[in-house]
């Protein structure tokens, strides 16, 4: 007899996401947020990780905590390259190391950072960042995130 397992995702999903386009450096983008009146982002002990192939990718990941309003915000990087040897007698670069992008979530593998925005904010807060993302010329563009509609969210969850 079969038995359905069904697994219930109990994790808090209670913050906004961010999606920007922005090809700045990961520190220079968190030097550019800083200037503004919202963050003070430093760069946290361990970024983000995933394991990909047995190996570990890392995703550069910026926090900030605004102790008197309890909100917490964090600036993470979408995408990584990790590295892949090549192997067979076959391959043309035979022990030669290739490196591969992989991106933290892959639905929107078009944008190059998240903000995560923990906590309890007003929507007027909301639309002032969105404006200053906006008014940054290095900000391609960006979207508030439904994260309901993304499958791979887990990988935000730390």
């Amino acid at each position: 007899m079969r038995k359905l397992i069904t697994l219930q995702n109990k994790d808090n999903l209670n913050y906004y996401l961010i999606a920007i386009r922005n090809k700045l450096e990961d520190y220079l983008f968190a030097y550019n947020l800083n200037k503004g009146p919202f963050f003070n982002f430093i760069r946290m002990n361990k970024d983000l990780s995933c394991v990909v192939n047995h190996g570990s990718v890392y995703f550069a990941t910026f926090e900030y905590q605004n102790r008197e309003s309890g909100q917490v915000s964090f600036l993470i990087k979408n995408n990584s390259f990790f590295e892949e040897k090549a192997s067979g007698s076959d391959v043309l670069f035979n022990n030669y190391s290739i490196y591969k992008k992989i991106t933290l979530l892959p639905e929107l593998k078009e944008f190059d950072y998240f903000l995560k925005l923990n906590g309890i904010w007003k929507a007027e807060e909301i639309s002032q960042i969105r404006q200053y993302l906006n008014s940054l010329e290095s900000v391609e563009s960006e979207i508030i995130v439904n994260i309901n509609s993304i499958g791979s969210i887990s990988n935000l969850i730390f």
